[in-house]
């Protein structure tokens, strides 16, 4: 925990007692340093400030430290303009109705080595004698400040067409532009808020400023933007298209003037996954549209952004079927291949086995010459250049069965035997005799 020590001035003065006395004003004031003093106006008289105590908490951005203590010291028959022991302005806090401002009796407290820019909360909780006692409810009172503390402001780096980062100048900050054409006025008091400048890169303005704790200079210079610029290909083509399973392989041609260079670059693909390669690869995971954003900066931190769309097409599943073949006729194969969203634009049929013929219609015929088991392969490609794995079906091609048989000698008028000798490969042979020429 953080401690904050109060100091004690004490002033040591004697007189008559004012048996009436009591807390009647609050005032505060602080300084660049990090010193708040607290001011209490009562009814004293030259009475010793050590006499009394007063419960008083300082809260520093959450740390919290109570202390009860005498005052620091004591001033007498001064008016609050003339307080001394703060460089910026004494500041009210509260008062009794028709009281305050009336005594001009003071005790004070200090507290030192306060942070600058964070929330400060001082709360007096009660003072614990007649001396600086509550004289109309004013306890316990809360106050919070902020104490402004701005050193030297860095020069401003601007990125050509991208909004500045704002200066949080004191409120009290007075500050002068020697370029208003740049988008901001020429003069103004408090903080500086972010503006997109006007201008060609190179334009500057400067910037003188002053307040209670001090005074600098900075400047605005608007600075180029690199032009960002890329592109895709796909199968070593350019191209905003893709097969599913093919990758893009996207190229930075982005350029910005020299003496700076590009050397930050982010790729959003659209489907959830970045990448911060210069030239990155990706394949996307299913088939669809998608959005890429790509954006380069300069190594000081100038970015610009580029959108375009990439279309990743589904793989076609070839297939087919064929009639029931037999060797020496005319067989067709019947393509059955399909694709989403687009059509079957190219086909390759090949007998494997067959003396290896190919085909590169939709429906081929094909006639065999020989039965035997054949392999038939097909392979498509859709409408926008997508190519299936190779599809490869068994056909079966029936053999052709030779005619034969035998007879009897023939004798008119006696049966006469006949004996079918007919063969076939693979089959069974289902036969029957046909006379001929018989009178």
């Amino acid at each position: 925990m953080n401690t904050y020590k109060l100091l004690l001035f004490v002033f040591l003065t004697f007189g008559a007692f004012n048996a009436n006395a009591h807390s009647v004003q609050i005032q505060y004031c602080v300084n660049c340093n990090g010193d708040l003093r607290l001011w209490v106006e009562h009814w004293h008289g030259t009475e010793d400030p050590s006499a009394t105590t007063m419960t008083i908490s300082l809260d520093v951005g959450g740390t919290i430290v109570t202390q009860t203590s005498a005052p620091g010291g004591g001033i007498q028959n001064t008016p609050s303009g003339n307080l001394p022991g703060c460089s910026n302005p004494i500041t009210y806090a509260t008062g009794c109705p028709g009281e305050q401002n009336t005594y001009n009796d003071w005790v004070f407290y200090d507290f030192v080595g306060i942070p600058q820019n964070v929330p400060i909360t001082f709360t007096v909780l009660s003072g614990n004698t007649v001396f600086t006692e509550d004289g109309c409810n004013m306890y316990p009172l809360s106050v919070t400040f902020t104490i402004d503390g701005v050193g030297q402001v860095d020069n401003q780096d601007v990125c050509s067409g991208e909004s500045s980062g704002s200066i949080n100048l004191p409120a009290d900050a007075i500050w002068t532009n020697d370029n208003p054409a740049i988008g901001i006025p020429a003069a103004g008091v408090g903080p500086i808020i972010s503006f997109t400048p006007i201008g060609p890169v190179g334009t500057t303005a400067n910037f003188n400023f002053s307040h209670g704790c001090g005074n600098g200079t900075f400047s605005y210079t608007i600075q180029p933007s690199p032009n960002s610029l890329s592109t895709a290909s796909s199968g070593g083509v350019n191209s905003s298209e893709s097969c599913l399973g093919t990758p893009f392989n996207f190229v930075d041609n982005s350029t910005v003037p020299a003496p700076y260079v590009i050397d930050s670059w982010l790729w959003d693909f659209g489907d959830g996954n970045t990448s911060t390669d210069q030239n990155p690869s990706h394949t996307y995971a299913s088939t669809g549209n998608y959005t890429v954003t790509f954006t380069a900066e300069s190594d000081i931190g100038c970015g610009t952004s580029t959108t375009f769309d990439v279309t990743v097409n589904p793989i076609p599943v070839a297939n087919f079927s064929s009639d029931v073949v037999c060797a020496n006729l005319i067989t067709t194969f019947n393509d059955l291949s399909t694709v989403t969203n687009s059509t079957i634009s190219n086909w390759t049929w090949d007998i494997l086995n067959d003396n290896s013929v190919d085909y590169t219609t939709n429906n081929p015929t094909h006639t065999f010459s020989s039965g035997g088991a054949y392999d038939v392969s097909l392979i498509v490609q859709s409408a926008n250049g997508c190519t299936s794995t190779e599809f490869i079906q068994t056909v079966d091609v029936n053999y052709i069965p030779i005619p034969n048989f035998t007879s009897d000698s023939v004798c008119l008028g006696l049966a006469t035997s006949l004996t079918d000798i007919s063969t076939v490969t693979n089959a069974t042979i289902i036969f029957f005799f046909q006379l001929i020429n018989c009178k």
